[in-house]
């Protein structure tokens, strides 16, 4: 009997507190109870279940946007931060953060994780805070940059991302485009060079950014350097225009497709290629903004990602036809 009057008290303080907005201490006076044994009681009334809170968030992304993309592309794994509101400098900061997280969770002992360059990525590297050390090896999966932005020094971010897991670091001793093909020769016949070649031929885990076609850049002021004027000679930029290139993945450019293109500038390019990317378990592109939609879709289409990380509405884009 002693345990039915408790449950009849617990849900009528329950109720009282929750569905008629009084405090703790209004009802305890009306029972004649310690204010104590209101919270008590309360609080065992959430742990038996009699109590259920559901936060409605009208931000949140729905769950059928992320299932229905995971179907169409035969995605593995997809993230979708909401993006609505938010400039494309900060988009990067948090689809960076998602994606930090996410490779908290998928990381594991022992892994080859190759990692490229770009924004999103530094973002990614910025946000990683690991609660424990992991043996895993970190590789630059594309050679340096002369920008001098920090997202695209390379050995610079995996010597970051080396030092939040406490992990071993590999470092690329080559840029990610030579002058000429006989110059890539060289570089790849060095010991360093064929060192880096074997681990993205083992890499378990590759993180890449997905970029623009060149020629889709622009100038936000008269200083800023094009990355297609920076790295590519003009009749390499026309070739990539006439072969309809939409982006890169590892500075390997791709066609609406999601295939490789055959270029003069991939002769001279020092970078794990996508049909060593195939080998990894996972493979995690982090895009987002409308600018990226096209170079993102060839990536799903061409099966060269598993797992997407990006925004809302670039997310309902490429659910478009």
């Amino acid at each position: 009997m002693q345990d039915r009057e408790r449950l009849r008290l617990m849900v009528q303080v329950s109720k009282m507190y929750y569905e008629q907005g009084m405090t703790q201490d209004q009802v305890a006076q009306v029972c004649q109870i310690d204010r104590s044994k209101v919270s008590r009681l309360i609080t065992q009334a959430r742990q038996d279940g009699f109590i259920q809170i559901q936060v409605l968030d009208p931000f949140s992304i729905d769950t059928n946007l992320t299932q229905k993309l995971k179907i169409k592309y035969s995605l593995e794994d997809i993230i979708i931060c909401d993006s609505i509101g938010v400039t494309e400098r900060e988009l990067k900061k948090v689809i960076g953060m998602y994606a930090a997280n996410f490779l908290l969770s998928i990381l594991k002992e022992g892994d080859i994780f190759a990692v490229s360059w770009g924004e999103t990525i530094y973002h990614t590297v910025k946000s990683l805070s690991p609660s424990s050390p992991m043996k895993i090896t970190v590789v630059p999966s594309v050679g340096g940059s002369g920008l001098i932005s920090p997202a695209y020094q390379i050995n610079d971010l995996v010597q970051e991302v080396a030092r939040a897991f406490g992990a071993e670091a590999k470092t690329l001793y080559a840029p990610a485009f030579v002058n000429s093909a006989e110059a890539k020769s060289e570089f790849i016949a060095s010991k360093d060079i064929q060192m880096i070649q074997e681990y993205w031929k083992k890499a378990t885990v590759a993180l890449v950014g997905l970029g623009k076609a060149p020629h889709l850049y622009e100038k936000k002021q008269e200083s800023d350097l094009l990355f297609g004027e920076f790295y590519l000679k003009p009749v390499e930029l026309e070739e990539i225009k006439s072969k309809e290139v939409v982006g890169d993945i590892n500075a390997r450019f791709i066609d609406c497709n999601g295939v490789e293109q055959d270029l003069i500038v991939h002769s001279r390019t020092i970078s794990m290629t996508l049909k060593e990317l195939k080998h990894c378990r996972k493979v995690i592109g982090v895009a987002g903004g409308l600018s990226k939609v096209e170079v993102i879709k060839a990536a799903l289409v061409g099966k060269q990602i598993n797992a997407l990380i990006t925004d809302s509405l670039t997310a309902m884009k490429l659910l478009e036809n």
